[in-house]
């Protein structure tokens, strides 16, 4: 109830002036310190900011408190808060960062540069506090997501766990970079972009965060958006490149529109990639989603070209049952088509023998019927 009266943009300064010597006496006080930050870390069943106990709560109140009354004193006892030797009082801190920033900004910006280097549940919410700040104060903002990004880089692969802070803070980046023309922000995107030494993990959060509608769909952002994905899947490993073509893929397909001429490029590299067998087989190849879905807005010569690769470099998509139907219905669609040369009848033939062989059911009635008009 005292929390909930505190998010209240007004309130009434006699009672802010009642609350604060209680507030503070249960953040003072080591009996209601309830479970402490080696219990709680790591444990499944409690979540960010889970009231296990009465003190991690005084404090989320302490720094609401401190912003209704942003005294000298105030906001050095919440400053003092941070240091505490247990997670959820850490937490609770960084989970109302907002609040003193408001009030006395490089206070609170002094505590965020330490959340970066504090556990997983202390940075759960670090990524609120960058959303706040970075409009006002671009360049610490900055600061803090370079740093978020280099320290995830830094660690070693094995001890890496993405989190909601790198999230965030890759968002922001992207954002900036790309809708907002932060000159700033730009440069250091476009280096992680190009360099292959940055992680895994944070180019397949560039992936996601790319695939939203005001970057994709966004007709002044398009070109470069693609060219963005161009590069995802330029890399060598599937981990990223499969990941951005499926993101890519997925959502042209959801917008109904096959933009064929913008993604032909891509497609070339994606048709030409090699299957990894460590990476799960129903994850790969969404082109070939994108073909059978925009089928008759590409050229039939381009869709048996990547097809006839694709069933090469990726081998179950005719091995795999689950697959392989996908392969025989665009075959069935180009069958139908009145427009199809020899050549590329020849062509379909030779895919729907690979079906046959693989013992793919209805593959040998579409090779009769293709026989029959050969």
């Amino acid at each position: 109830t005292i929390d909930l009266y505190l998010c209240k943009n007004e309130t009434d300064n006699k009672i802010i002036t009642k609350l604060e010597p209680l507030i503070r006496k249960y953040c003072n006080d080591p009996n209601t310190y309830g479970i402490d930050a080696s219990i709680t870390i790591g444990k499944p069943d409690l979540g960010p900011l889970t009231p296990v106990s009465i003190r991690p709560l005084a404090a989320l109140c302490q720094l609401k408190i401190t912003k209704h009354n942003p005294s000298v004193e105030n906001i050095n006892f919440s400053v003092k808060l941070y240091g505490d030797s247990n997670t959820l009082i850490r937490e609770a801190v960084c989970s109302n960062l907002k609040c003193l920033s408001e009030i006395d900004f490089q206070a609170a910006f002094k505590i965020a540069k330490q959340v970066l280097d504090d556990n997983w549940r202390v940075r759960f919410y670090f990524g609120k506090y960058l959303q706040c700040i970075v409009n006002e104060h671009e360049d610490e903002a900055f600061e803090l997501i370079k740093e978020t990004v280099e320290k995830f880089k830094r660690q070693d692969t094995k001890l890496r766990e993405k989190d909601t802070a790198l999230e965030i803070a890759v968002h922001i980046l992207v954002y900036k970079a790309l809708r907002f023309k932060a000159q700033k922000f730009r440069k250091y995107f476009y280096t992680i972009l190009n360099d292959a030494s940055y992680p895994v993990e944070v180019k397949k959060i560039i992936a996601f965060a790319c695939k939203g509608d005001t970057l994709l769909f966004d007709k002044n952002l398009f070109d470069e958006v693609i060219e963005v994905y161009t590069t995802l899947v330029k890399s060598p490993l599937p981990s990223v490149y499969e990941y951005a073509a499926f993101h890519l893929f997925y959502n042209i397909q959801q917008k109904g529109e096959p933009y064929y001429e913008k993604v032909k490029p891509l497609l070339e590299i994606l048709s030409r990639k090699s299957y990894d067998p460590s990476f799960p087989f129903w994850e790969s190849a969404e082109m070939n989603i994108y073909l059978r879905v925009f089928y008759r807005q590409i050229p039939i010569e381009d869709t048996i070209k990547f097809l006839e690769r694709l069933c090469h470099s990726h081998p179950f998509l005719v091995n795999e049952r689950s697959e392989s139907w996908k392969v025989l219905q665009i075959l069935e669609y180009l069958t139908k088509e009145g427009k199809v040369t020899m050549q590329s009848k020849e062509k379909i033939k030779s895919l729907i023998l690979q079906l046959v062989e693989a013992g793919i059911p209805t593959a040998e009635n579409l090779l009769k019927k293709v026989d029959g008009e050969v």
